[in-house]
């Protein structure tokens, strides 16, 4: 998948074939995540992208909030936390990628790898001083 300056992909390769190496690279910046994960997980996290607005680099703290207490939300399905999820990985913001770290305690059973090539994700748009979570 290819996005304005972003690439990502699903590499199954090695003998196990369950599982997938999740690779995300910023073009303008030559920064790269990359998480190991169930080929299934991989593959619906990069069809996740057609979620994330073009315009999210707009949107403010209160917008960023507000997309993370969607998970939070009682009987919040498994649809509304990856959307959360992947809208705060691709915010590169340091505050998104707090608030994503603060929903890892209340992560539904199921949705940890998901989490990790989020948070992966967050990570990577960041400065390597920005990496420091600060509560």
């Amino acid at each position: 998948m290819k996005d304005a300056d972003t690439v990502v992909g699903v590499d199954p390769g090695g003998e196990d074939t369950t599982k997938a190496i999740v690779v995300g690279i910023d073009l303008t910046t030559g920064k790269m995540s990359q998480v190991e994960v169930d080929v299934k997980v991989g593959v619906e996290y990069i069809d996740m992208h057609r979620v994330v607005p073009s315009n999210i680099d707009t949107w403010g703290e209160a917008h960023m909030r507000s997309v993370a207490s969607l998970a939070e939300i009682e009987d919040a399905g498994d649809r509304a936390w990856k959307t959360a999820m992947i809208l705060l990985a691709h915010h590169r913001s340091v505050l998104a990628r707090d608030l994503l770290k603060g929903l890892k305690e209340k992560l539904p059973a199921g949705l940890a790898e998901f989490y990790s090539i989020a948070l992966g994700e967050a990570e990577s748009w960041l400065e390597p001083t920005q990496k420091e979570h600060k509560p």
